[in-house]
């Protein structure tokens, strides 16, 4: 709800501001830092003067925020269901939040030793400042949400096996993991993209 908390950032009101992004994005510094801010190019303001920048505003929000960050925690029921994330690389986090705060129970699997994928081990510092992924990166233990590391499927973990242990396995693994998949003969798909066979039901 941007237009939310950029009346609330407005009114001084950032912490509630803040809350108000993290209902829906858990890791506002991180996009501070990195978004590449399109929607700044269809900005209704545009007509008018300039582009409201809401990539700044979160940036702003998330340095500004005093001591411990203050995740949005609430939960709905337990639904009794356990998913597997395979990835912890922004979309396999964002999944994973946005599961267990749903009620599921949810374990992430990441062959790395350290979560953030390309946040961590591709983006320089001055680009994105570790201390920053870290402090976004925390809601995830906060939710008790559990990530365990240096896990390959395939090698350290049968797919066969992530089956009998959980309801659903979501597969978040990035374009190297994707290409590793089909190297281990996971299959491709008829056209000649090298893109994954999938079940288009599920």
């Amino acid at each position: 709800d941007a237009r939310a908390y950029v009346q609330l950032a407005k009114e001084g009101r950032y912490r509630d501001a803040l809350q108000k992004v993290r209902e829906k994005l858990p890791f506002p510094g991180v996009l501070g830092y990195v978004c590449a801010h399109p929607c700044e190019l269809v900005c209704k303001r545009l007509d008018e003067d300039e582009p409201v920048r809401i990539r700044d505003i979160k940036r702003f929000l998330a340095e500004w925020e005093p001591g411990e960050p203050d995740h949005v925690l609430d939960l709905e029921p337990d639904k009794g269901k356990k998913v597997a994330v395979v990835g912890a690389g922004p979309a396999g986090r964002l999944a994973a939040h946005d599961l267990r705060r749903q009620g599921y129970e949810v374990t992430v699997f990441e062959r790395e030793e350290k979560v953030g994928g390309c946040l961590t081990y591709r983006i320089p510092e001055w680009r994105l400042p570790q201390k920053v992924v870290e402090r976004d990166l925390s809601v995830i233990q906060a939710l008790g949400i559990e990530v365990r590391t240096g896990v390959e499927i395939g090698r350290d973990l049968s797919l066969e096996e992530l089956r009998e242990g959980f309801d659903a396995v979501l597969f978040l693994i990035g374009y190297a993991g994707a290409r590793r998949m089909v190297e281990t003969g996971v299959g491709v798909g008829k056209r000649e993209w090298g893109t994954l066979k999938a079940d288009p039901v599920t």
